[in-house]
């Protein structure tokens, strides 16, 4: 097995970075504090994605990325911190669930079992996920949004 160096590892890094920077100004093209959208997926809407930005500086700004791709028990909701870099037009994931995620490379094994490679798996999941919902997604607008709630409110309270 051929080994990829430390510079192939970040130059890696830098085009996943780059082309999830360009997925993400698709689909939500403008970056305004607390501005959120929400994508569903799937014959019966079973898969979906919010993006919300939650702080907007003139360099960066930060989104809170939540998301589940199913309704299986295994099929847990996934959150993501991602930054995105305004100058350079970059969006890295800074943590994943409950753990931040820093280095290039990890030693392995290490402490908490990430693999050596993690930050750009991470980044490369982001990827796989956004375009998914690029490709197979719809925006929810507010108003289905709504009725959403409603539904569910009314189906809680016929259960009752």
């Amino acid at each position: 097995m051929k080994k990829v160096s430390q510079l192939q590892k970040l130059e890696n890094l830098h085009t996943d970075c780059e082309v999830n920077y360009a997925r993400l100004l698709k689909m939500i093209p403008s970056m305004e504090a607390g501005q959120s959208r929400r994508f569903l997926a799937g014959s019966y809407d079973e898969a979906w994605l919010q993006i919300d930005v939650t702080d907007v500086d003139r360099y960066t700004c930060f989104l809170q990325i939540t998301g589940r791709m199913g309704e299986l028990p295994w099929e847990s909701e996934q959150r993501m911190a991602v930054r995105l870099y305004l100058d350079a037009r970059m969006a890295e994931v800074i943590s994943c669930g409950a753990e931040r995620v820093r280095l290039l490379k990890y030693a392995y094994p290490n402490e908490h079992m990430y693999y050596p490679d993690e930050k750009n798996q991470i980044n490369r999941f982001l990827g796989k996920w956004l375009e998914h919902f690029i490709r197979f997604g719809r925006p929810m607008d507010k108003d289905q949004e709504t009725k959403e709630i409603l539904r569910d409110v009314a189906w809680q309270e016929s259960c009752k």
